[in-house]
């Protein structure tokens, strides 16, 4: 049965937005697996089933199972003791078995991944060790960092059978399963203390370097591994002999290290370096391997899979790479802590919302969404530690800085692939890139400067230093007025001439405050100004220089964007969502579940988008900023037949007003989804698809022009 429809025109087009403002939240996009724990610790690999495990210093589920082959995360389970670290699979991957550091030992069913037993100890569980690691386990050992001593638990059942001392702050220890010794890595007495497992008895102590930190065995060589951790070496000991037989340089502050029992090489994970150095079982150095941050929890070997596994602390993730050269790495995310945001063209044509790129804060990738679309189509890898993003729309191209390397990528926003990576000034921290020329700004926090950059040839044409090398935070540029604006610092905001580069003015914003973030709204001249450190927003005259409103927020502000259409701006204050009107006042305050970031927004749908972090990882917030115009009391009804704007026997409709005179036009539904986009020919009451829409309230939007519609079926 066909559908008919008339309809009913509620309002004018009102020329002014006004009476009403809401900050809706229409969605929250998980952009990690909630149940996932967090900042990895241990891991240990598994050749017999071809799996591996991490322990998670935080829940909600601390131990999580992945296929070594395959690169993917397969299960996950919480555990019941807190602040897991050390972990170990015996040898057929029955079991696992987790140190937790607040005071207990977990054995874990690996087939269901449950927890069948949880032995409390008093004292401080750090790692632990089966003998013998191979077949059925007898015996646990567990160092206790608080009491110089190992506990020696029963394998099956979980209970403590006796202790052992050894020395101050055992951290890290390992077993051999043929000769039945143990050796132990004492932080403070920079020593190593060598157990026999027969008597559970200590044979000897061995002097290493300063603050050895891991330990491994090489079985089949019968030699042991440390780490010294702040001489930036490893010492290899004679398991025969109990001597020093070398001590090889390596990275910074080397933490953790395991051996590949098939070609004898050591990696060895370097806490501060963020990578891997790979030795030979001579100490020779055969390659370095980029890691994620902090990769100070464990390393793990599957020399059956042939596969390196790296916990990155920091980060969040694991990197993982072969056991022969090339080391081409791999990364295993495990949480995303969305960082800076920015828009991005549509995904498929242009008539589409925005599509929007979220840095991860800690991680080496950058998500690229469609969040009305719920699609999420690629995945950029751009290094670690994104601090800023910024998007070029009329082309696609994306720029990303990253301050521990310095650097400024250039992504190509077709393909995702990198086009040139510039070193710019020391740790950069803001970006933005020009419409209407080919040119990045970048602040540099620590340089004190700005670069300017020809992106179409990836040079730096010009550095701007600023005085007494005050600290560049942020930058923008009004393309209109050929302004930018750098905050710095001790509460400067710096405008500066677009093209000769040269100082036009300074404001000083009050003091010794912190500016950090900043937005321009080219469409009337104004900068917004976050300061960290007092909770404020400033409002600039980005002509005149002039401070035209202090606006105090509810929280520690980070993000800011605004939307030049509605003249409204938004913060990321704490936990809340503040809205500025067009008097910079705020007209509302949207609390949102999680910690909140940094935010962008479209002007074509009046949707914004926050990152955020809750306990269950990253996510992003869609908000609907709804403007409702005037509304007069008396409705007109259009019937059909009528000459405008009904015509031609259907329905038709055009909407003629001084304040639409481009011909642009856009449908919304009561939600704030766009339905239609129209560029001068009437509405005939069909959606995107050319289907009819359902009866209910809508509203056409030709720039700051709105009406609203009732249709009714």
């Amino acid at each position: 049965m066909r559908r008919t429809c008339c309809w009913v025109v509620v309002a004018h087009l009102a020329l002014g937005l006004a009476a009403e403002a809401d900050l809706i939240e229409l969605d929250a996009i998980e952009l990690n697996n909630p149940r996932l724990g967090k900042e990895p610790w241990g891991v240990a690999a598994c050749g017999a089933t071809g799996m591996a495990y991490v322990a998670c210093i935080h829940g909600p589920s601390e131990l999580i199972a992945i296929d070594v082959a395959e690169n993917r995360i397969t299960g996950f389970a919480p555990l019941s003791g807190l602040f897991p670290h050390g972990i170990e699979v015996e040898g057929t991957g029955r079991r696992i078995y987790v140190a937790n550091y607040g005071g207990s030992v977990a054995i874990v069913d690996a087939s269901s991944l449950s927890e069948v037993v949880n032995t409390t100890l008093a004292g401080q569980p750090m790692d632990l060790c089966l003998l013998p690691p191979h077949g059925t386990a007898q015996r646990v050992y567990v160092a206790d960092r608080q009491n110089a001593r190992l506990w020696v638990l029963d394998a099956d059942s979980g209970g403590l059978m006796h202790t052992i001392g050894v020395g101050n702050y055992p951290n890290d220890l390992c077993a051999h399963p043929l000769t039945s010794r143990l050796y132990v890595a004492n932080l403070s007495d920079g020593t190593v203390s060598v157990i026999d497992a027969a008597a559970d008895t200590l044979v000897t102590t061995i002097p290493v370097g300063s603050y050895p930190e891991g330990i491994a065995i090489d079985i089949g060589l019968n030699r042991i591994y440390v780490a010294n951790r702040d001489d930036n070496t490893v010492s290899a000991i004679d398991g025969q002999t109990n001597l020093v037989i070398g001590t090889y340089p390596v990275g910074e502050s080397p933490r953790r290290l395991a051996v590949d029992p098939l070609s004898h090489r050591l990696y060895v994970a370097n806490g501060e370096g963020n990578d891997v150095t790979v030795l030979s079982s001579g100490g020779l150095v055969e390659g370095t391997v980029p890691a994620g941050l902090s990769p100070v929890g464990g390393v793990s070997v599957d020399p059956v899979a042939g596969r390196v596994l790296v916990c990155n602390h920091t980060s969040d993730d694991l990197t993982v790479f072969p056991t022969t050269p090339p080391w081409s790495t791999q990364t295993i995310r495990i949480r995303f802590g969305p960082g800076q945001l920015a828009l991005a063209p549509p995904i498929e044509n242009d008539d589409d919302p925005a599509s929007v790129m979220v840095a991860n804060g800690w991680g080496d990738d950058v998500l690229h969404l469609d969040p009305l679309g719920g699609g999420h189509p690629r995945t950029l890898r751009c290094g670690y530690a994104p601090t800023d993003i910024a998007t070029r729309l009329h082309d696609g191209l994306i720029a990303v800085t990253l301050g521990l390397e310095d650097a400024l990528i250039l992504v190509d926003g077709e393909t995702g692939l990198p086009v040139d990576t510039v070193a710019v000034g020391d740790d950069p921290r803001g970006v933005c890139l020009r419409e209407d020329r080919d040119i990045a700004y970048v602040a540099n926090f620590e340089g004190g400067s700005l670069s300017v950059i020809d992106v179409s040839t990836g040079t730096i044409i010009d550095t701007i230093p600023f005085e007494m090398n005050a600290s560049a935070f942020d930058v923008g540029v009004d393309e209109v007025l050929d302004r930018i604006y750098v905050t710095t610092w001790w509460g400067w905001l710096w405008i500066l001439d677009g093209t000769t580069h040269e100082e036009i003015e300074r404001v000083n914003l009050s003091g010794f405050y912190e500016p950090n973030q900043l937005v321009v709204d080219e469409s009337h001249h104004l900068v917004y100004v976050n300061a960290m450190n007092c909770n404020v927003s400033w409002v600039v005259d980005g002509r005149e220089g002039n401070i035209l409103a202090t606006v105090p927020l509810p929280g520690f502000p980070r993000g800011i964007t605004v939307n030049e259409q509605l003249r409204h701006a938004y913060i990321c204050a704490g936990t809340q969502l503040v809205g500025l009107d067009e008097h910079h006042a705020i007209f509302q305050t949207l609390p949102l579940p999680a910690d909140l970031g940094y935010c962008a927004t479209d002007p074509r749908t009046h949707r914004v988008y926050v990152g955020g972090i809750d306990d269950g990882g990253g996510r992003l917030f869609v908000v609907l900023d709804r403007v409702w115009a005037v509304q007069p009391s008396t409705p007109v009804r259009l019937a059909r037949g009528s000459s405008n704007p009904i015509s031609r026997g259907q329905w038709p409709i055009r909407f003629q007003s001084a304040a639409t005179r481009s011909g642009a036009l856009t449908i919304f539904d009561a939600a704030g989804r766009q339905i239609r986009r129209l560029a001068g020919e009437a509405w005939d009451g069909t959606d995107a698809r050319g289907c009819r829409v359902p009866g209910g309230i809508y509203f056409a939007r030709s720039g700051r022009a709105q009406l609203r519609l009732v249709v009714v079926e």
